[in-house]
């Protein structure tokens, strides 16, 4: 379809859309910020509790027999560090553009290798 009216308004036209655009991220971004924090808090609280608690003398499962013991931790995990990557993306994206991904892909490594290494 073939816009008409001067230059002028077509440009208005849209520079008022890409103003709306911004305005609309500009009222989520606060919402994904907090809510990357909030996430990054709960991962921070249980990798301490983590080591913290078998200091108390609480008993766990050794890492051998988690499947058995936990059944829905794998899943409960996966789906935590997939939701802390896209948070993780969001909040960097409007930063760092394509960026990003490899920022995401760096993130997500170095927690497996922490992971990995650590239990």
């Amino acid at each position: 379809m073939r816009e008409t009216g001067s230059l002028h308004e077509r440009l208005l036209t849209r520079a008022r859309a890409a103003s709306a655009l911004a305005l609309s991220f500009r009222s989520v971004r606060p919402a994904l910020a907090t809510s990357a924090v909030l996430l990054g808090a709960v991962l921070s609280g249980g990798i301490v509790l983590a080591y913290i608690l078998p200091l108390l003398g609480v008993k766990t499962a050794p890492p051998d027999e988690w499947e058995v013991a936990y059944p829905r931790l794998f899943p409960s995990a996966a789906i935590a560090m997939l939701t802390g990557l896209f948070l993780a993306a969001a909040a960097l994206w409007p930063v760092y553009g394509l960026w990003t991904l490899l920022i995401v892909f760096q993130l997500g490594m170095a927690a497996f290798m922490f992971i990995t290494f650590t239990f």
